[in-house]
């Protein structure tokens, strides 16, 4: 599975919040912002990405390869150089519970359908991994390109020809224990057989081209999509540990933060709650 972490980091950012709560949010039209005040020295960043995004489509900006260039590390939701990191997937993998231990018979042939349409595959193909993976694969499926690229992984590339260090904010084993505690079977199985969920993925990415960090938390705005639990552990706790640490890594030195554009916006989002903690946030236009 190349670039599984990836995927997995896909799933987790796609998901978003309630209504109620993006109502109140100020409309920018950037994913880049400007982390200033608060005793800061220098002037840290944070970035929403979207993951990946087709070779055709894909377009890292000026204003975001300049801010990069300008901060000293860079700082994503998990460590893109630990060696450590695939393997700690691979593990979670294969000691979770395979496909056909999660579902019944008439759930297998259901699902053998789906995956056969959506992905080309068969669950007998797929059986060894667990029903929240088959999801998230799902969830791409939408993407309709052969060549993608990933955001974090061109930002390290940028990173490393101008000698910055980079560094996780979070490990890759309390991302899968998130994603584990958010979700269960029947919310997996409700997801996956809504026509909606296919639609999420192309509308992001439509949004994400103009910069629209309001239009990307509404088209996740589906009581469908993400339900209460869903929003505690993959968002709310998230967020909050977070910003708990950024604090400390920006006092020391100036910092680019990557990580996924639905962590950004809403009351529980990265920016209010740097806001809240005393900080200036400011999109960056151009």
């Amino acid at each position: 599975m190349k670039n599984l972490k990836l995927v997995l980091g896909l799933a987790l950012s796609l998901f978003c919040i309630s209504n109620t709560q993006a109502q109140n949010q100020t409309e920018h039209n950037s994913l880049l912002y400007s982390i200033t005040g608060n005793g800061l020295k220098d002037t840290s960043y944070l970035f929403g990405t979207v993951h990946l995004q087709c070779a055709d489509d894909f377009e890292m900006k000026d204003k975001v390869s300049n801010a990069i260039k300008k901060s000293k590390e860079v700082c994503f939701e998990v460590d893109m150089e630990d060696p450590k990191t695939e393997t700690i997937i691979m593990e979670s993998l294969k000691n979770g519970k395979k496909l056909s231990q999660q579902l019944d018979s008439l759930e297998l042939i259901k699902i053998d359908s789906l995956l056969q349409v959506k992905l080309g595959m068969t669950a007998k193909l797929l059986d060894m991994y667990s029903l929240d993976l088959i999801s998230s694969l799902l969830g791409i499926s939408g993407i309709k390109c052969v060549d993608k690229k990933y955001y974090e992984s061109e930002i390290l590339t940028i990173a490393k020809e101008n000698n910055i260090s980079s560094r996780g904010i979070e490990s890759i084993t309390f991302q899968l224990e998130s994603l584990k505690k958010s979700t269960d079977k029947q919310t997996v199985l409700s997801h996956i057989y809504t026509d909606s969920f296919y639609d999420v993925m192309p509308n992001v990415l439509k949004a994400y081209k103009t910069e629209n960090l309001n239009a990307l938390m509404n088209i996740c705005l589906s009581e469908t999509f993400m339900n209460t639990n869903e929003i505690k552990y993959l968002l709310e706790i998230r967020n909050a540990n977070w910003t708990k640490l950024m604090p400390n890594m920006m006092k020391n030195k100036s910092t680019f933060f990557a990580f996924g554009a639905a962590h950004l916006g809403t009351e529980i989002g990265v920016i209010r709650l740097l806001q809240n903690q005393g900080y200036t946030v400011t999109p960056i236009y151009n």
